[in-house]
């Protein structure tokens, strides 16, 4: 049975046609085929590349960040009705889900990356399935809950969409949970050389 219908076009090849090429195809590729063994090699050839070497160390990969990358810690809490790193605000935090959504929360703010704010979350619910760091009860939570630092989570935000003080957090729980943070994402300070 041959199909014939072209509706127009200049080359019109019929499935009989179609069948034969297909056919030769398939020759042609066998014939190719014929005589190599696994690996595109005839059994006759002689490998002609050379094995890679693995002795050659390869340079760790190293990323310089961008000076708007790095993160300025200090502790310096003034209640002057702006955010400052030492002290716990409430402020817009994006879910990891939906970044544009998100919910009033408290903020450790432990530094600056450029003109934004960087903070750690609180949270009051504990969990062992996060890395967190207990920092005692405040004036942050009404209630005076015990807190948690979301250590595992560190946020950019903008000082200006802050919107309350919380309190200053005291320097040795802020100090811990830098400390924490510099451990969680294993932080590296660069050390000055050793002149003789």
């Amino acid at each position: 049975m041959q199909w014939t219908r072209c509706s127009g076009r200049p080359a019109c090849l019929t499935i009989g046609d179609m069948a034969g090429d297909v056919g030769s195809y398939f020759k042609k590729l066998t014939s190719k085929a014929r005589g190599k063994a696994r690996g595109g090699r005839r059994r006759d050839e002689q490998q002609t590349t050379k094995p890679r070497k693995t002795s050659k160390k390869r340079r760790p990969r190293t990323r310089n960040l961008p000076p708007e990358g790095v993160v300025a810690v200090e502790y310096s809490p003034r209640i002057d009705g702006d955010p400052d790193p030492g002290e716990v605000v409430w402020t817009w935090v994006p879910f990891e889900e939906d970044p544009e959504q998100g919910k009033d929360r408290p903020v450790i703010v432990i530094g600056r990356r450029g003109p934004k704010m960087v903070g750690v979350p609180l949270t009051t619910k504990r969990s062992e399935r996060e890395a967190q760091v207990a920092i005692g009860t405040g004036d942050w939570d009404p209630a005076h809950r015990q807190s948690y630092a979301r250590i595992w989570r560190v946020v950019d935000f903008d000082g200006e969409r802050m919107r309350r003080e919380g309190a200053i957090l005291a320097r040795s729980k802020f100090d811990r949970v830098v400390e924490a943070v510099d451990e969680y994402y294993e932080v590296r300070f660069p050390t000055a050389d050793k002149q003789d």
